[in-house]
Order: structure tokens, then C-alpha cells, then sequence
């Protein structure tokens, strides 16, 4: 018998496909807000981190509303396993039915790792790492793709996923009824949610057509109102019952076949500009005026920096010949196998292009940037002087003496003298006022941003561009706050997103290099 066309189904499928490829990063963004949010509150960051519990408390609030159509629609982790039960049910029959005793217990198992999770967080930053099944499904399914890094450095959690999307293959929605951390929450808040299904058992025959068909093994055939928490509105048991007995109120029976899907449109929307606002609060936090160029230059010597790698602290020493970098070697490192294939390459490009602003090697993400992180820091030991010169035309000329030998890493002494009418150069004992660009590698592109020196201190920090599919709202506030208070770009990473955290704190020592005095 040819399959009946539901519209609701249709909208449904169409809202999933859409959110795969242009929201993908939804849930892990999500959950990941709690973990910024209990990092802000143990550094007594809470002013800045705030936002980045947006997705979370949206996502929250409306599973209370209206129930689970994140879960249903928008999640691209859903999403896949449904793909994946699709094709072991229909190209592979592997579809199991899991006893109904053992999946009310296994149900409880998502309890348990949110609440690992959660405690995780206090003591333990990114518990994940590696094997976040998140980051693996975001580095192997999202445009540009990255397989080097799914199978190296994210190995781990690549492994997780497979196992994730082989129990899928066989059970529908595996992760999303047993492992979930976020369905946890939505679970128990959606409980409250305003129009449940109805479905009177008086009308029912003995098929139980509408349990088979419920994605989230619920026992519809024991009910007469779905109050579960497990629900993900999916409209299954409203689709398949051939009485029609299941109805979706508040709407008639006449509207049940679109009104899922309207509402969950709807939600899509709302999300999607409050996100786009919440983007333009980080934009506007850290405001600054740009339009400054600089010139550095490098006192002769050898000078040793540390980054953060892969596993551990890399040091590297830099040796400076005719105000050039002309060599880095290692001092000590930590990392793993990638760090040689990363070394190599890295160095390379640092020395031909005489900048830390470099790309990084494809599935040698974190060793790159620790590399880049370590030369910067050498870099900014080494900077004589810079002249600053604003968008007002200041006229500027330095007269520097400097006594090193090729062994050295002290500071020389400068003189400057300044000629304008409407700005000067300051040279303090610690950076010179200015405003400063410097860029480095994020999750999937190039983060460069503006820092601006006042009094000798780091005073702002403003994003100037991202290039390529960046998780920078994720952490830029936290890590913009860390480098203003500690003074300095050797701060700790924030938890899950450790990439974009590590572009930022290279980017910042880029433009410190410019603006050691």
C-alpha cells in the first residue's frame, strides 16, 4: 500500500534538513553554555558569561512552554539518528524493539550523566576533550569538513559517535532516550509543557500502532493523555493511528496535520534572531575605534615562550639576527605524534611570513596554536619599539639604543619623541598606547582582533573579523575578560571550546608583540 502523505511530516523533514546544515551547532552550544556558566561562577565572571547561557535558557524555557520541539525539529544530533534508524530499518531490517522494563531503566542513565557532567564541571574543565561524540559530529558533518582531525586528534570521540549512531541503526533515537544530558532537563521541565496529546483509550483498538511508531518508546497504549517528558512532538502517533483518535490540542483535529510544524517554525525563527541579537551584544561589548598601523622591530637575541599544545606546555626558543626571526627551535614539549608534523610546517611559515598570523596544519589543530602562542610570547620579549600612528596623521621619529648579544632576552631603552596636534605615542615600562591587530587560528577559521593599550595596560578588546565556522560567542567574553584582568594572553582555556579559546589568546599575543614597549 502506497504511504499516505502528511504535510506535518513533510514540514517536519524539511525543518530537520534545514537545521543540519545551517544550525548544526545548537545543542552542543546548548549544553556548553552550562559549563561557561559554572566556569564564570567558580572565576566570578558571571558579568560576561551570562550570555552564553542564552541557547540554553531559550531552549529551556520553551520545552516548558510548549514541550520538546527542539528535540523533535532543530537538534542535528536527532536529526542523524533518525537518519541512521531509517536506514537500519528500511535498507538493513535491523530495526529491535528494546523490552519495555529495561527501557524505563536504561532512561535513567541520561540522569546520571548530566549530573557527572554538571559536578564534572566544577573541578574538571573540558571532561570531555576528546571524547566529546559533539565535537567529533561537528568536525566529520559540518561544512568544511574535517576528517583529519575526527581521526586523530578528536579519535576518541569519534569512536563514542560511531557506537552512538551504530545503537541508532538498531534503536530509534539511542542517544537521545538513554545518554542525552540536555534531554535530561528538557525530560523533567517539558512535563509542564501546555497541550499534550490526547488520545482516550475508549477509542483505541488493539493494534498499538502508536506505540510502535513512537521514536522515544513511549507506552501510548497505556494512556489517555501523553504527559511523558520523553514526548519530542514528533506527531508520529497522531500520523499513523487509523482511527485518528490521537489529537494535538489546542488545534481541531482539522489543523493537527500543520500545527506542529507552524509552531515549530515559528520557534526556529524566534531562535534564530534572538541568537543574532545576542551575537551583536558581544560586538557591542567590546567596542573600539581602529584605524592604527604599526611597525615593530626586534631586538637581536635568542628568546624562549610557552604555549599550550595538545597535552601539555610546548617552549620554544626563538632566535632573532639582523632584527629577523632566523630560527625556532624546541626547548621542551608535551604534545603527542602530531607535534613534529606540526612543528615543521608551522615554523616554517612563521619564519618565511615573519609573523605568528599562520595557518594551522590540519589535524594538528591544538599543537599549531600552541606553537603560534609560544612564538608569540617570545616575540613579545623581543619588540624594541613601535611606532604608532593613528588615522589623524601623527608624525613620529625614535632615536633607540640597545646594547644584546645573541644570548640575551633583557629589554633595551628607548627614546621617543612625538610631533601632532591631535594624538601621541606613550611609551610606558610595560606597552605602548595604541590600538593593535593581531589574528590567530580558531575552530574552523582566522580570528583577528583589535586590543587596545591605554596607560600601559591592556584596556579593550574587539573582534574585527571571523573567517570560517568559528564557536567564538561560546567564549569571547570569558577570555576577553581573563586576559583584561590578568593583564596577559597566558590565561586557561575555556571548557569545550578550547580551539577558539586558544585563537583568541594567540591573536592577543600577536597584537602584544606589537605593543611591548
Amino acid at each position: 500500500m502506497k504511504p499516505k502523505f502528511h504535510l506535518n511530516q513533510f514540514l517536519r523533514f524539511l525543518i530537520q534538513i534545514l537545521c543540519f546544515f545551517l544550525l548544526p551547532g545548537l545543542f552542543a552550544g546548548a549544553f556548553y553554555g552550562i559549563e561557561v556558566f559554572i566556569q564564570g561562577l567558580l572565576a566570578g565572571e558571571l558579568a560576561t558569561v551570562w550570555i552564553a547561557l542564552f541557547p540554553t535558557v531559550v531552549l529551556i524555557l520553551v520545552s516548558t512552554l510548549i514541550g520538546r520541539y527542539f528535540c523533535g525539529y532543530m537538534c542535528a544530533f536527532g536529526t542523524l539518528q533518525d537518519g541512521m534508524s531509517f536506514l537500519g530499518h528500511n535498507v538493513f531490517h535491523l530495526k529491535s524493539k528494546m523490552p519495555e522494563k529495561v527501557d524505563a531503566i536504561l532512561k535513567y542513565l541520561k540522569y546520571f550523566v548530566l549530573a557527572f557532567l554538571v559536578i564534572s564541571f566544577f573541578f574538571t574543565p573540558d571532561i570531555l576533550g576528546n571524547f566529546s561524540p559533539w565535537s567529533a559530529f561537528g568536525a566529520i558533518f559540518t561544512i568544511p569538513t574535517d576528517f583529519a582531525s575526527a581521526f586523530s586528534t578528536m579519535l576518541p570521540g569519534t569512536i563514542l559517535l560511531g557506537v552512538i549512531l551504530l545503537g541508532a541503526l538498531f534503536f530509534d533515537r539511542f542517544f537521545c532516550r538513554y545518554l542525552c544530558p540536555l534531554g535530561a532537563i528538557f525530560s523533567v521541565v517539558s512535563r509542564l509543557r501546555f497541550g499534550k496529546i490526547k488520545k482516550e483509550r475508549s477509542g483505541c483498538g488493539a493494534c498499538h500502532i502508536c506505540t510502535n511508531s513512537c521514536p522515544m518508546g513511549i507506552e501510548l497504549y497505556k494512556v489517555d493523555v501523553v504527559k511523558s517528558g520523553e514526548c519530542i512532538n514528533c506527531m508520529n502517533c497522531v500520523n499513523v493511528c487509523p482511527r485518528s483518535n490521537p489529537v494535538y490540542p489546542p488545534f481541531s483535529k482539522k489543523t493537527k496535520l500543520w500545527a506542529a510544524s507552524v509552531v515549530a517554525i515559528s520557534f526556529v525563527g524566534l531562535y534564530y534572531v534572538g541568537n543574532l541579537g545576542v551575537n551583536q551584544l558581544y560586538a557591542d561589548s567590546f567596542a573600539t575605534s581602529l584605524g592604527v598601523t604599526t611597525t615593530t622591530y626586534y631586538k637581536d637575541g635568542t628568546y624562549t615562550g610557552s604555549g599550550n599544545g595538545y597535552r601539555g606546555t610546548i617552549t620554544l626558543s626563538v632566535t632573532i639576527s639582523g632584527g629577523k626571526i632566523t630560527d625556532i627551535t624546541t626547548v621542551s614539549e608535551s604534545d603527542n605524534s602530531q607535534y613534529d608534523r606540526a612543528f615543521s610546517t608551522v615554523v616554517s611559515e612563521i619564519i618565511s611570513t615573519q609573523s605568528t598570523d599562520v595557518s594551522t596544519v590540519s589535524g594538528c589543530t591544538y599543537s599549531s596554536n600552541g606553537i603560534k602562542s609560544a612564538v608569540a610570547d617570545a616575540l613579545a620579549k623581543a619588540v624594541v619599539t613601535s611606532t604608532v600612528s593613528s588615522s589623524s596623521s601623527a608624525t613620529s621619529s625614535a632615536a633607540t639604543t640597545s646594547s644584546a648579544s645573541s644570548s640575551s632576552s633583557s629589554s633595551s631603552s628607548s627614546v621617543k619623541t612625538s610631533s601632532s596636534s591631535s594624538s601621541s605615542t606613550v611609551v610606558t615600562s610595560g606597552y605602548v598606547d595604541g590600538t593593535y591587530q593581531g589574528s590567530g587560528s580558531g575552530y574552523r577559521g582566522t580570528i583577528t582582533l583589535s586590543v587596545t593599550i591605554s596607560g600601559g595596560k591592556i584596556t579593550s578588546i574587539s573582534k574585527v573579523s571571523v573567517s570560517g565556522n568559528d564557536r567564538l560567542s561560546q567564549c569571547y567574553s570569558t577570555m576577553v575578560n581573563r586576559i583584561i584582568s590578568a593583564q596577559s594572553s597566558a590565561v586557561s582555556t575555556v571548557s569545550g571550546c578550547t580551539y577558539s579559546s586558544n585563537g583568541i589568546k594567540t591573536a592577543v599575543a600577536a597584537a602584544l608583540a606589537q605593543a611591548a614597549a
